[in-house]
């Protein structure tokens, strides 16, 4: 299974690869959906006191420490807001035909991702994360696409 994923991490890294600006990424768990070549810049979260997430600079090899909940964030570096970021990659453990998530219960993204216009809010996912409906609750925010392996979808 880790060879399965980590092809399919690769075809999701290239369906990214054309994003340009500051984009706003996320050290994967070992079971997330990987889509971003971190030999690129991105912008990793960092979970501020009021629980919403700010943005640090990251490419691969600078230092890490440990964050809120023991979540790797870089050592040093300028947070900026979600709204600075051109595209904000979003996890998830599944999606619905129209954009609403379900991520880790946390809701660190969802009382983020209102300042980011819609088409900017990108799930990154594995096909086998689709399902037929989210019972969406009224503090959910809808992605605006949705990239897998198989490719990019607009809702």
């Amino acid at each position: 299974m880790p060879a399965r994923r980590a092809f399919l991490n690769q075809q999701l890294t290239q369906h990214t690869s054309h994003l340009a600006g500051r984009v706003a990424a996320y050290l994967p768990l070992p079971e997330e959906a990987h889509a971003w070549d971190f030999a690129r810049t991105a912008y990793l979260p960092v979970i501020q006191p009021d629980q919403s997430l700010r943005f640090c600079q990251y490419r691969a090899g600078d230092p890490l420490v440990p964050g809120q909940y023991s979540i790797p964030i870089p050592a040093e570096g300028e947070l900026l807001s979600i709204d600075q970021m051109d595209w904000v990659l979003v996890p998830l453990t599944a999606i619905d035909g129209v954009g609403c998530r379900a991520g880790m219960g946390g809701g660190f993204y969802d009382r983020s991702l209102s300042a980011v216009v819609k088409a900017r809010r990108v799930g990154v996912a594995y096909d086998g994360q689709r399902v037929p409906r989210i019972a969406a609750q009224p503090w959910d925010v809808a992605l605006g696409r949705l990239v897998t392996p198989a490719g990019w979808t607009r809702f």
